[in-house]
Parts: structure tokens; C-alpha cells; sequence
């Protein structure tokens, strides 16, 4: 009697147990199957949502199931201006019939320091003395700043006001030779020495850098993300600071050598910075461009693997429109996904400097014989 009960509760608990086992089974929830334009929803893999990409990605793949970045067109129709002697070394674009450029620009027995383009002919103007200028950054047509490397100016839309004058007598030439402004309330100005100065809208605060680098550019898109490019020509370091609002760290910092080339680390002989997001930043190099985590300078992917001597400056509208130029007119154009030269800009004359708007891009430098400065504006 007591084996017979002991067989049924094990019969028993097996049937249960099979029981469960159907029943669980056919409870089983499976993913929704989604046409083309819609993937499975995050909050619900039974139903199916449709995919909808940032700014400046359009839905891609067999499915249309992903987001890929867009591309801009390589057509640009250019026109070349010249302007009488010496060099242009920076440009500002507010719209096609508001231009700035800025340099040393001969006229005659006097010199000017800045032009206005105003969508039909250059005007040259000295502002306060004959010295060329370095950097010029625009807001709007009535916020506008200028730097000849010692002095810091603004131009208000009628008049142009001296800002701020860096102390002569301490030896450090060219200490404000770069301006980059996040609003008019916030710009930042760097130069030689590893000299970084802040604007509030009030008063002027310089950022101690701890440090002898000399600036050659400055980017971002807000107070706790702004970058810093430096270098020690003598040592060929190359250095690039990360500044959060409080504290100046280093990103990256690394001796030059030729022989060392690395497609997801950042090396090579850096030219400028560009970025139009918090999450990257671009770095053009002699290699090409990389575009780099802006937490972790070892996590970088080469976009343009090319080989360039001479380069000087990188700009763009946005991570799918950046144009690099530099010796010999060489100018490149980068769209999100290839790489363009434009061979009918290649010539007798050096591009020191650009700036790039959705419509336009100018660039600016010298001929080969330093009789003419160059603009050449370029119309997408």
C-alpha cells in the first residue's frame, strides 16, 4: 500500500510538471515582425514603431530601419577676389552680403587691417592703428569681434570699441591671436604663452593654463565643453585641453613623430579643431581627420585617410560640411561620407584661413609673391 501511494504522487507530480511545461510554452510572447520604416518599439517588443532620425541623419539600410548621417553636396561655384598686399589670415561670415575678413591690407601709402564684403564690392578699413589683425568671430551684424593679437575689439554695427589691452611689457607676443564666442555673454581668446582669457559680457578673466603652449584654435558648442589646441613648435608637442567651465584638464598630449601613424588614436601633426557636438570632436592632422570621443582621445576613427604637408585651417557648417585648406590653394571638402578636392583652386597662393555657413564658405590668404591678398568665396 505504501509503495502503490508513493508511485501515484510521483505519477502525479509528473503530470503536473507537464502540465506546466505546456502551458508555459504556449504562453511564450513573441517580438512583433516589422514592415519596412519601423523597427520594434523599445518600451513594447510586441509592437512595432516607425523610425524617426535626428537632424542631419535620414533613415537608411535594406529595411529602412536605420539612421544614417547625411551628405552634403561637393558643388561649389568660387570666385576669387584679390586685395592689394601682404596677407589675410581670417574670415566671418554672418550671411552672403555680410562678410569680414581680416589681416594687412595695403592701400597705397596706408594700410587697412579689415574688409567688409556687403554682397557687391570689398571695403577696406583701419581700425584704430596699422597693425594686421589675427582672428575676427561674428555673432550678428552688430556683434562682431576683432583681435590683432594684443588688442581685442568690438564692433557694435556703427562703431568699433576697444575691449581690452594685454599688458606689452611682460615679452608674450600674440596673446589673443584666437577668438571663439558661445554666445556674446560667453567668448573665449587664446594665444601664445598658453595665455586664455574669458569674457563674461562684463568683465575680462584670464584662465590659468599652467602652461608655456602656444593656441591655434579654439572650438565648442557650450560653457562645459570648450576646446583648446596648442603646441610647443621647438619639441613639436602636441597638446589639447578640455575646459568644463571650472577646470582646464588635458585631453591629449603627445610628442610629433612622422613614423607613427594610427587610425583609432589620435596622432600626427595637428592642424585644427572643429565640433558641433557635445559627444565628438574632429581634429584634422596631416593623416586626416579624426573624429574622437570627446571623453577619450584613444578612441578615435580616421574619416580621411590622406597624406597633406601643409594644412591650416578647418571649419564647417556641421559634421557633414567641413572644408580644410592650406599651402598651394589645396582645399578639401568632406560631406559625411567622401572626401572632394578642388583641383581649380590649387595655385600660386596659401589659404591661412576660412569660415563656413550653410550657403557659403570663404577663404582667405596670400599669393605666392605677397603682392595681393586672396578672398575666395565659395557659393553651395
Amino acid at each position: 500500500m505504501k509503495n502503490a501511494t508513493i508511485y501515484i504522487i510521483i505519477f502525479t507530480t509528473s503530470l503536473l510538471i507537464i502540465t506546466a511545461c505546456n502551458d508555459s510554452t504556449s504562453n511564450v510572447i513573441l517580438p512583433a515582425e516589422c514592415d519596412a520604416g519601423f523597427n520594434i518599439c523599445e518600451s513594447d517588443s510586441t509592437q512595432c514603431c516607425e523610425v524617426i532620425c535626428e537632424d542631419r541623419y535620414h533613415i537608411c539600410g535594406e529595411l529602412l530601419s536605420e539612421c544614417c548621417l547625411d551628405t552634403t553636396s561637393h558643388d561649389v561655384f568660387w570666385i576669387t577676389d584679390t586685395l592689394p598686399g601682404y596677407d589675410l589670415f581670417d574670415a566671418a561670415i554672418i550671411n552672403e552680403n555680410d562678410i569680414w575678413v581680416v589681416g594687412e591690407i595695403e592701400l597705397g601709402q596706408s594700410h587697412g587691417n579689415t574688409a567688409h564684403w556687403d554682397g557687391e564690392s570689398w571695403t577696406v578699413i583701419q581700425i584704430e592703428r596699422p597693425a594686421p589683425f589675427e582672428n575676427v568671430f561674428a555673432f550678428e551684424t552688430d556683434e562682431i569681434w576683432f583681435s590683432d593679437g594684443c588688442n581685442i575689439y568690438r564692433y557694435d554695427g556703427n562703431e568699433f570699441h576697444k575691449m581690452w589691452e594685454c599688458y606689452w611689457q611682460d615679452g608674450v607676443v600674440n596673446k589673443v591671436r584666437y577668438i571663439h564666442g558661445v554666445t556674446p555673454t560667453s567668448i573665449y581668446f587664446a594665444g601664445n604663452g598658453g595665455f586664455i582669457l574669458y569674457y563674461d559680457g562684463n568683465t575680462f578673466t584670464q584662465i590659468q593654463s599652467d602652461s608655456e603652449t602656444n593656441f591655434k584654435s579654439i572650438v565648442g558648442v557650450s560653457d562645459s565643453e570648450i576646446w583648446f589646441f596648442g603646441m610647443d613648435p621647438v619639441a613639436l608637442r602636441m597638446i589639447i585641453y578640455k575646459y568644463n567651465g571650472a577646470e582646464l584638464t588635458i585631453y591629449s598630449d603627445y610628442i610629433y613623430s612622422p613614423l607613427f601613424i594610427n587610425y583609432h588614436i589620435l596622432a600626427g601633426w595637428i592642424y585644427g579643431l572643429y565640433t558641433d557636438s557635445e559627444e565628438y570632436l574632429w581634429i584634422l592632422t596631416n593623416n586626416g581627420i579624426y573624429r574622437c570621443n570627446s571623453d577619450d582621445a584613444s578612441d578615435c576613427d580616421i574619416l580621411t585617410p590622406t597624406q597633406e604637408l601643409l594644412m591650416y585651417a578647418i571649419s564647417g557648417s556641421s559634421q557633414n560640411d567641413l572644408f580644410y585648406t592650406g599651402s598651394s590653394g589645396d582645399t578639401y571638402h568632406y560631406n559625411g561620407n567622401s572626401l572632394y578636392k578642388f583641383d581649380q583652386l590649387r595655385g600660386n597662393h596659401v589659404h591661412y584661413g576660412l569660415d563656413v555657413s550653410e550657403n557659403m564658405v570663404i577663404l582667405v590668404g596670400v599669393t605666392d609673391d605677397y603682392e595681393n591678398s586672396i578672398i575666395v568665396r565659395g557659393y553651395k
